[in-house]
């Protein structure tokens, strides 16, 4: 009975943990997106995390996300075109409900298999930046439903 009790505690709190983790990679994607758009008003170009001023989380990996620089690089500045280059991602390493895992992400690399990314485009005017932050699977989806509103 006591062993039950410390098991069923352990899962609330690593229930509660992520619950946070993934408000987190919203506030996170929304932070980055924030940071994009003071450099484009500056310099009318995409800016590489460390030229507009983001950091991802504890060096871009926590204990159940790894997040990743996307196509733009981390020092580069690139024109923007309608179809835009993805700018920020992040992948689950572990099973989070019924959004899979992998093991295999590491922290600030470039991966065609986030489950969450930014992509950043040109707007509708020269002067404008715009953002799809898309989240991918149904059970990743799930876990972020407001994630796909970052950026508009």
């Amino acid at each position: 009975m006591l062993e039950n009790s410390f098991s069923s505690k352990n899962h609330t709190l690593e229930t509660a943990y992520s619950r946070v983790e993934k408000s987190f990679l919203v506030v996170t994607a929304s932070s980055y997106v924030k940071l994009q758009q003071a450099y484009f008003s500056e310099s009318n170009k995409a800016g590489g995390w460390e030229l507009i001023g983001y950091a991802a989380p504890n060096n871009g990996a926590t204990t159940n996300f790894a997040y990743g620089i996307g196509a733009i690089g981390v020092q580069a500045s690139t024109d923007l075109d309608a179809t835009g280059k993805v700018g920020w991602t992040a992948q689950n390493l572990t099973n989070l409900n019924e959004c899979q895992g992998t093991s295999n992400a590491t922290a600030k690399n470039t991966s065609t298999t986030a489950q969450w990314k930014v992509t950043v485009k040109a707007g509708s005017n020269v002067a404008d930046v715009a953002f799809d932050a898309v989240a991918t699977g149904a059970g990743c989806i799930a876990l972020t439903p407001s994630f796909d509103k970052i950026g508009k």
